[in-house]
């Protein structure tokens, strides 16, 4: 790729992440309480698979590694969503750092 191609390709990318952003502020401002429902699911449950992992005595069965660090990464992927919808409502895309000549 030359120059003028990666230029093409990072302008495409930014109006691209644009529009998201632009799309998620839409569904935002047009049912903020389905924004407010979505966090408070995705903290809820998020804490829910912690204290699930925490707490090994609500299992009849002992719960092994494995089993408990799926449980803690199905917690940060709810964090992982829920932060990438409300960083895109919250504010806009960030931009790439400019590289000083």
């Amino acid at each position: 790729m030359n120059k003028e191609d990666v230029k093409k390709a990072q302008d495409e990318g930014r109006l691209i992440q644009q529009k998201i952003t632009n799309d998620w502020k839409a569904v935002a401002a047009q049912y903020p309480h389905l924004i407010e429902d979505f966090e408070l699911f995705t903290k809820g449950i998020a804490g829910f698979y912690r204290q699930c992992a925490e707490d090994q005595e609500m299992y009849e069965v002992p719960l092994d590694d494995h089993k408990i660090a799926s449980l803690l990464q199905q917690a940060r992927t709810c964090d992982m969503v829920r932060t990438y919808i409300t960083s895109r409502i919250d504010q806009d895309v960030a931009q790439p750092i400019k590289k000083s000549k």
